[in-house]
């Protein structure tokens, strides 16, 4: 069981950090929430995205940070399926488990 929990951790991490790679080419212009003071340094880039995909991965809604153009948005919607998948995955082993 541990093993398993494990595994499936580090495919959930790792898949934030490729999204993280992903998003982190786009600047504030294409986020509502990031002003450009707030989003100079490589530090601060990478703590604004990471705080929307954790907010994403997490299933709490943005609020805070949001989609401005088309390509982000369409970019969060496909981490949104990949969410999606996997709580259909979680549901399905909670519902067959005996």
């Amino acid at each position: 069981m541990g093993i398993i929990l494990l595994s499936k951790f580090i495919i959930y991490f790792s898949g934030m950090l490729v999204f993280l790679v992903i998003i982190m080419q786009f600047d504030h212009t294409h986020w509502n929430g990031i002003e450009e003071e707030n989003d100079k340094t490589i530090l601060d880039r990478i703590l604004n995205r990471f705080f929307l995909l954790t907010c994403t991965f997490s299933t709490s809604a943005y609020g805070i940070i949001t989609p401005k153009t088309k390509i982000t948005k369409c970019i969060l919607i496909i981490v949104n399926f990949f969410i999606i998948i996997n709580l259909f995955d979680m549901f399905h082993i909670a519902l067959t488990e005996k």
